[in-house]
């Protein structure tokens, strides 16, 4: 899923076992997502195994990341593996994750849970678990 100048919300939608050859194997956007699951999603190129999102603002409120990955590369010090379940960049917005789990993801670069480049970042009631990555869990 992409949109492109939109905002969108979701509530209860799963997005599992989705494929991007750039960005966001599972979504792409600025958006509210309530009770999500983004489940087994890749993006092999520019992060975001489960969400990628560049000049927007996301709220993530009990939404749920397993098992995505980011990268399929072995340049493993590369931005564009980065963030297994989560990339932001360039943020007009907070990123938040409110009463959200990541959990299992797999970043062939930096950050397996989430990475924040020149974002804020809100994590409140939000556990980051069992997450790999070649440089550093999580990244901002």
């Amino acid at each position: 899923m992409q949109a492109y100048r939109s905002l969108v919300y979701a509530e209860n939608v799963s997005f599992h076992s989705n494929v991007a050859g750039i960005q966001g194997g599972g979504v792409s956007l600025q958006a509210l997502f309530i009770a999500s699951k983004f489940v087994a999603n890749m993006a092999n190129s520019t992060g975001g195994g489960g969400l990628h999102h560049t000049g927007s603002a996301v709220t993530l409120n009990s939404s749920t990341f397993v098992g995505n990955t980011a990268g399929s590369d072995s340049f493993s010090d590369s931005w564009s593996n980065a963030g297994g379940g989560v990339f932001g960049q360039a943020c007009t917005g907070p990123m938040e994750m409110i009463n959200s789990t990541a959990l299992s993801n797999v970043a062939t670069g930096r950050g397996g849970a989430v990475v924040a480049l020149s974002c804020a970042v809100s994590l409140t009631g939000t556990q980051l678990k069992d997450n790999t990555a070649q440089v550093g869990v999580t990244r901002w």
